[in-house]
């Protein structure tokens, strides 16, 4: 360890877990919400969408953002500062903000989708506490500047009608049909549908009727309360949002009442809690867990449920990789909302392992409609499983960088994985009947099978696309194998059993033969250089159980990794060697797979090094994980939350400790010299009782049967202790103990 850089000192400094995101968002499978923080003087609720998903089919318009911002004011000054905010209750879409605290008067503004609504909407309230021993008169304002109309420069704001009659205002694209109802419950004392940004004190109750709406471009109108507080007591303003379409609102007033359900306003924050903790009740807490991480860990189940579409239909039961929310970072300032079989195959299989198994296979269902065979060529053979990514109304969707299409048969092999993984957790396995989930998924990648045993080249994880970019690579077949193993024995004849089975033995076989090199491990792919060949993604196969993570080759692979793939502030992994901009990133999803490969290679100090470095990042920023951060300094960086990606990979690292635990205590998991019959340095073969070693492991434990036991108790030879003077430099910071990870 003393041996390490000095440049890692300064580096790691830097990358000291800290906030560098400042929006949260809500969602409730129909709908979107986004507040942004960024600037805390101007801290405003500026997006929503009544899609979750970008686009419904090829030939539909991308979802818009229909919210310019919202917002309140208290006695003539916008409430636009935030002192702090969050999520209300942890594990939950309830966002609270922090706009005034003083010895008079806390406010705070409480904003939701709510998640039984069954409707594009959200809940806007704003909680004045008046702290006195005197009663306080305010007044309150509201502003609710909507885009729904044409493009005015840049702006969707064009061609707009508005009405109000003081409890309701509604506003309506006049070409576009698309349409807002806000609706309060408290009664107001005046309104406006003009201008309301210009001053709140000037509401003057001037507006069109329903009749006869006023009509011109860029209306932004909002209500006025004059609100009385006794002393020592609470009052509270609502505001319902709800969209529509077809520029009829009618449908909107039952879908809000039949959501109050005569609960009174003060208690709408609390119902949305009841509907949370029914949520998570059913999940136990993983016994491992430290505080913060449970926090983490129920965010991010929180994220996934959020984030699955509930409209009737084709789209339903959708996750897309992350909402339309990001963390612009020099390059990096996309979002990712749309649904990706890699990405959604892990948040599936993180739902089923939570006990979620009716909305894993919701996702599933989603993925196996059959809208998937345009590029039967690539592929090799007929097929019903996108190559790439879904349109909303779930159309295979792959996009063409101007070098060929993606074409990722890891989704095959990830869709089985998590189907099994769904039917394991207590669907009916008759769900594999859909689509004929066998001619569609499992046949395509049998015969996908090259003659040196590994999956044909593809375009894979990372998307390499085609036309001399496709590569056999490690990822693909380690999903094959994985996917074939694990759903072979579900609702299929006797004969389809071994011949998926069979199939992901010779993949096995292939990997063993082609891509472990003698010095440097796994590789990543076949075709490159060894020297050229590191891809983390490769991970999945000692996780996933293929390879044992307890032998010399997962020893040299975990070296080689760390070698050539750390982040240079030495906390993560970039994702492989190739050099591009993202290749270069630091990739969440990765450290969290590498954290499981590092408990069963019993290396638990390196594996909670990680899970400390992703759960502190996530803890400071409001328990959301990004696609990425940056490799020096640990800013967040591109879609955040990231779901399959983040929210799915944490809920998978998290329950899949006991496995990983009992694997390193095991140490008998077969290696690729067990499959070939190759000899142990004694002459005797891996399962040969000759050699003392009765669970196979080169152990020579012969009576116990498990692997000698260093003082760690971990079965292998310890990493160097985390908390090492490097770490002694560190700020120290007040949630869970940060460590590096040990490059020795």
């Amino acid at each position: 360890m003393m041996a390490l850089p000095l440049l890692f000192l300064a580096s790691a400094l830097a990358a000291s877990p800290g906030r560098s995101h400042n929006k949260i968002v809500s969602a409730n499978g129909r709908g979107v919400l986004v507040f942004n923080g960024e600037d805390p003087a101007n801290s405003v609720i500026d997006t929503f969408t009544d899609r979750v998903y970008q686009q419904e089919t090829p030939a539909s318009e991308p979802v818009r953002n229909l919210l310019y911002d919202a917002y309140f004011a208290l006695d003539g000054e916008w409430l636009t500062a935030n002192l702090g905010f969050g999520y209300h209750f942890p594990g939950s879409g309830v966002m609270s903000i922090v706009r005034r605290d003083d010895a008079a008067l806390r406010v705070s503004e409480w904003v939701w989708a709510p998640m039984d609504l069954g409707h594009p909407g959200y809940i806007q309230m704003l909680k004045l506490e008046n702290l006195a021993e005197t009663e306080k008169t305010v007044t309150v304002n509201s502003l609710h500047n909507v885009h729904l109309g044409d493009d005015v420069e840049g702006a969707m704001n064009g061609n707009e009608a508005i009405w109000s009659n003081g409890s309701d205002l509604v506003e309506v694209g006049t070409t576009t049909g698309l349409g807002m109802w806000f609706h309060t419950t408290t009664p107001t004392s005046s309104y406006t549908c003009d201008g309301a940004f210009a001053n709140p004190s000037s509401y003057d109750g001037r507006c069109g009727t329903e009749e006869e709406p006023w009509l011109n471009n860029d209306q932004v109108g909002g209500f006025e309360w004059t609100v009385t507080i006794p002393a020592e007591s609470t009052a509270w303003v609502d505001v319902t949002g709800l969209f529509f379409a077809g520029g009829d609102p009618s449908e909107v007033v039952s879908k809000r009442e039949a959501w109050t359900d005569g609960v009174a306003t003060q208690n709408w924050v609390n119902k949305e809690g009841g509907y949370w903790n029914t949520f998570h009740v059913t999940v136990p807490r993983p016994a491992s867990v430290s505080d913060n991480e449970y926090a983490v860990f129920k965010q991010s189940l929180a994220f996934l449920k959020m984030a699955q579409v509930t409209e009737e239909g084709d789209a339903y039961g959708q996750i897309p990789a992350s909402f339309p929310v990001t963390a612009p970072h020099e390059d990096f300032s996309h979002a990712w909302n749309i649904t990706w079989v890699r990405d959604q195959a892990y948040a599936a299989a993180a739902l089923a392992r939570a006990g979620k198994w009716e909305e894993a296979e919701a996702a599933i269902r989603f993925t196996l409609q059959g809208k998937a065979g345009g590029y039967v060529d690539e592929v090799g053979s007929d097929y019903g499983l996108s190559v790439c990514r879904m349109y909303g109304d779930g159309t295979e969707w792959s996009d063409d960088d101007g070098t060929g299409p993606n074409i990722e048969l890891d989704n095959f092999g990830l869709t089985l994985w998590a189907l099994a993984e769904t039917i394991e957790a207590g669907a009916d396995p008759a769900v594999t009947d859909m689509v004929d989930v066998w001619a569609s998924v499992a046949d395509p990648l049998v015969n996908a099978v090259d003659e040196n045993g590994l999956i044909q080249a593809d375009s894979s994880i990372w998307e390499r696309h085609w036309n001399g970019n496709e590569k056999q690579f490690t990822y693909t077949s380690a999903m094959a194998a994985a996917g074939l193993r694990d759903i072979h024995s579900h609702h299929v004849s006797a004969t389809e059993q071994d011949r998926y089975l069979a199939t992901s033995e010779d993949i096995i076989d292939g990997i063993c033969d082609v891509l472990v090199d003698p010095d440097l491990g796994l590789l990543g792919n076949a075709d490159e250089d060894p020297s050229q060949a590191a891809d983390l993604a490769a991970v999945e196969a000692f996780n996933m159980g293929l390879l044992s993570a307890q032998t010399e080759a997962a020893d040299a692979t975990i070296a080689n990794w760390e070698a050539t793939l750390m982040a240079p502030h030495g906390n993560g992994f970039k994702r492989n060697d190739d050099g591009d901009l993202y290749d270069e990133a630091e990739w969440l999803v990765m450290d969290l797979r590498m954290a499981e490969l590092y408990r069963r290679n019993c290396q638990v100090d390196k594996a909670s090094a990680i899970e400390d470095w992703v759960t502190q990042q996530a803890y400071l920023n409001n328990f959301q994980i990004p696609e990425l951060m940056d490799p020096e300094t640990g800013v967040y960086a591109g879609p955040t939350p990231m779901l399959g990606f983040g929210a799915g990979a944490y809920v998978l690292e998290i329950l899949n400790r006991e496995a990983a635990a009992l694997d390193c205590a095991d140490g008998a998991a077969e290696t690729c010299a067990d499959r070939d019959g190759t000899a142990d340095a004694d002459g005797t073969t891996p399962d040969d009782p000759g050699d003392g070693d009765a669970d196979g492991g080169g152990d020579g434990d012969e009576d116990t049967g498990t692997p000698d036991k260093t003082e760690d108790g971990c079965g292998c030879a310890s990493s160097p202790q985390a908390g090492s003077w490097l770490f002694s430099l560190l700020v120290a910071i007040p949630l869970i103990g940060r460590r590096r990870i040990s490059k020795a």
